[in-house]
């Protein structure tokens, strides 16, 4: 590939050969006007370049494989989710949607680099959240290279950067549980209902403040808030029961206008984890964690349920992931096994006699 002047005209060329031809073409900017900028020139010529190479293993895999067509993002996405089932089948359709409006659907597979992958997605959205959406992008190229047969292992996306879904948040102590859901309360008692609910319930925070009063029902010690399936990870609707404080918060709530309990509409995420929780832990006395969040309270949860028949039912959350990642590692009971140890000791031999 390169680019040339005639002596006769100001206009640059391009030249490359081509299936052992000769090609020669003289270059225009997008508006049709010849182009006479040596830089810009250079830069057309890198991208004829990158076309014609793209080209070139598209025509080598149709004759290796006899595909026939143009690859993209949306006959790919098409081809995953008829040949695969998933669990959390809403979750998936979530991905694919976002993906093919970020990437564009006639977009095609060899167009799609790991820089673009990575600098897609919300800028406040967790590194957990991230690994989602790139996982899934990633699962679809692999997916294209080994059972499709449509690129090549270069380009499978196997470079894109997948943060860790498991940050250095922690549970709160039932200590610290104890001070920040009256702080909660005090900054704003939307605020202390999500923090009591969490602390019952082990729900997440999305789906808590989504509760619309027509599911939750009164009694006179208990309040039974109905989530629908949407609101579940799973897709599965599931209710849950809450007394004391957070069934009076429940009751108050319930006696204000607005269709949701928390008012007319749901309250903004960040205003809730950037807004209220810091504000209650300063006021609680307890060190601000970054990434920690209300998911903390559920991480407590866990771990103080232990042992308790229907933790899981209450949590929307398989016993079997409530012991694996949340259940924290705490060191009071590693240090009742370390004193029983250290009494044994000091215990008179059992085989001996006075």
């Amino acid at each position: 590939m390169r680019v040339y002047e005639r002596s006769v005209s100001p206009v640059l060329y391009v030249e490359w050969h081509w299936l052992g031809r000769r090609v020669q073409r003289s270059l225009k900017s997008e508006t049709g006007h010849p182009v006479t900028d040596r830089t810009l020139a250079k830069d057309i010529a890198k991208e004829i370049a990158r076309r014609l190479k793209r080209d070139h293993h598209r025509a080598a895999r149709a004759r290796v494989f006899g595909q026939d067509g143009e690859r993209t993002v949306g006959t790919l996405l098409e081809r995953l989710h008829a040949a695969r089932s998933w669990k959390d089948a809403a979750g998936q359709e979530r991905f694919r949607r976002f993906w093919l409006a970020e990437l564009g659907e006639d977009t095609p597979l060899t167009d799609v680099s790991p820089a673009m992958v990575e600098a897609a997605g919300n800028s406040t959205w967790s590194p957990r959240t991230l690994r989602h959406y790139r996982s899934y992008l990633v699962a679809a190229f692999t997916f294209a290279e080994r059972k499709l047969k449509w690129i090549g292992a270069d380009e499978n996306l196997s470079a894109v950067d997948l943060p860790s879904a498991r940050g250095k948040a922690s549970a709160y102590t039932l200590a610290e549980i104890r001070r920040l859901l009256p702080a909660l309360e005090a900054v704003d008692i939307r605020a202390g209902w999500i923090g009591h609910v969490a602390w019952q319930t082990g729900r997440r925070l999305s789906a808590i403040s989504k509760v619309a009063k027509a599911h939750v029902t009164l009694t006179d010690d208990h309040a039974v808030i109905h989530f629908p399936a949407e609101t579940d990870k799973a897709d599965r609707a599931s209710d849950v029961v809450v007394v004391g404080r957070a069934l009076e918060l429940t009751r108050s709530l319930m006696a204000q206008p607005g269709k949701y309990v928390l008012g007319s509409h749901p309250p903004r995420k960040e205003l809730a984890i950037k807004g209220w929780l810091p504000r209650a832990e300063e006021a609680a006395g307890i060190a601000h964690v970054p990434g920690r969040g209300y998911h903390a309270i559920k991480r407590r949860y866990a771990t103080e349920t232990r042992g308790l028949v229907g933790r899981e039912k209450q949590a929307g959350t398989l016993a079997s992931t409530l012991d694996s990642k949340y259940v924290q590692d705490d060191l009071a009971p590693k240090l009742e096994v370390a004193k029983a140890l250290s009494v044994s000791l000091t215990a008179a031999d059992p085989g001996k006699t006075a």
